[in-house]
């Protein structure tokens, strides 16, 4: 499956084996290659990312996908639209992510309030 918005793409796919997901992978590779040869269309490689999400652990190594004559190297995690999501899809590192830009934020605004204002009387906990 392909997903576009923008000048963004994704290509998923689901199978019952990890060789049938990266032919599948591949195959869709393939095809974009293809159509952007056609079109001469430029691809920046080095913000193509590969995510293998699955259940379980395993140690088994992937095959890297190929793309432009390039090796994809499979990553941990990946951003999509704004989106953190990591290979178990727990959304851990987009939450901390997002919690430490929030800290950020308020830690910049403290000081230009005051720490005994009536307005910063709500208690702010950054423990998560």
């Amino acid at each position: 499956m392909n997903y576009f918005f923008a000048d963004d793409t994704a290509i998923l796919a689901q199978g019952s084996t990890i060789n049938y997901v990266i032919h599948t992978l591949q195959k869709g590779l393939n095809n974009i290659e293809k159509w952007c040869k056609l079109w001469r269309v430029a691809i920046n490689t080095d913000k193509t990312h590969a995510v293998m999400f699955r259940k379980g652990t395993s140690r088994k190594e992937l095959k890297p996908l190929s793309f432009f004559d390039e090796d994809l190297t499979w990553d941990k995690e990946v951003k999509y639209l704004g989106l953190i999501l990591d290979d178990k899809l727990t959304f851990r590192s987009h939450l901390k992510y997002n919690t430490e830009k929030f800290w950020a934020k308020v830690h910049l605004l403290i000081p230009l309030i005051g720490r005994r204002s009536q307005k910063t009387s709500c208690y702010f906990s950054n423990k998560f």
